[in-house]
């Protein structure tokens, strides 16, 4: 796999920094345009989204003093290109942001973009299963129940809009970090993400397909959920 995939026509080059574009992109030819270029990487089949629930009981006999239990649940997080990703970025957007503001959650909402954005996970204080679990799903319907407003496309930028190319970063932050802004760029790439049209999509969001991207996306069909006890 290495040998064949790892090749120029499968790469990104994101150069962030003081430079003259033109001197580059010349010395990039010169030091690689010998290389073969390689073949492909074939297109990744639709990824099927898990239709059972899945849930896993840890008891933790001694746990350190002050320890609490806590709950996890994760979901299959839309791609790049699929129907319901627009809506699944206001979505997740507005239970960040619920859990920010709220008390009580110890782990709120883990969705990365950039390192890992096929998972988004919901944090919540542990208890019975079935307790939990209507909570999470509460806190989801919540997230979708609420008319869609202006305010969602800049919660959304301020969240995201780095990661995803919403929003461009003043000189003097892509300068401080040149390294994290060319690895946003060559990654958002690489997954397919097109700020061009993602940012009209966002705008097209509206109450119906945000609760359409809840359901299908955040189904508790499609939910695992991981319970950890202290104690016990």
């Amino acid at each position: 796999h290495w040998k064949k995939y790892y090749k120029p026509v499968n790469a990104r080059l994101a150069i962030a920094g003081a430079f003259d574009a033109e001197a580059v992109r010349a010395r990039i030819e010169e030091l690689f345009s010998g290389i073969e270029a390689g073949e492909a990487v074939p297109d990744v089949p639709p990824r099927k989204r898990p239709d059972s629930a899945q849930v896993d009981r840890i008891i933790v006999k001694s746990p350190p003093p002050g320890s609490k239990g806590q709950a996890c649940a994760a979901w299959a997080a839309p791609l790049p290109g699929d129907e319901h990703y627009p809506a699944f970025l206001v979505l997740v957007s507005r239970m960040a942001m619920a859990a920010r503001v709220a008390s009580g959650f110890p782990a709120p909402v883990t969705w990365l973009p950039i390192d890992d954005p096929g998972v988004v996970v919901l944090g919540h204080d542990a208890g019975e299963t079935e307790a939990v679990a209507s909570a999470i799903d509460a806190r989801v319907e919540a997230a979708a129940a609420v008319p869609v407003g202006p305010a969602d496309l800049m919660m959304v930028r301020n969240r995201y809009g780095r990661h995803l190319g919403l929003m461009e970063l003043p000189p003097q932050c892509a300068g401080a970090n040149p390294y994290g802004t060319a690895l946003a760029a060559a990654v958002r790439n690489r997954h397919g993400v097109d700020p061009e049209a993602l940012l009209p999509a966002l705008l097209d969001v509206d109450d119906e397909t945000l609760r359409a991207a809840a359901a299908e996306v955040c189904a508790p069909a499609r939910r695992s959920l991981a319970l950890v006890e202290v104690g016990g």
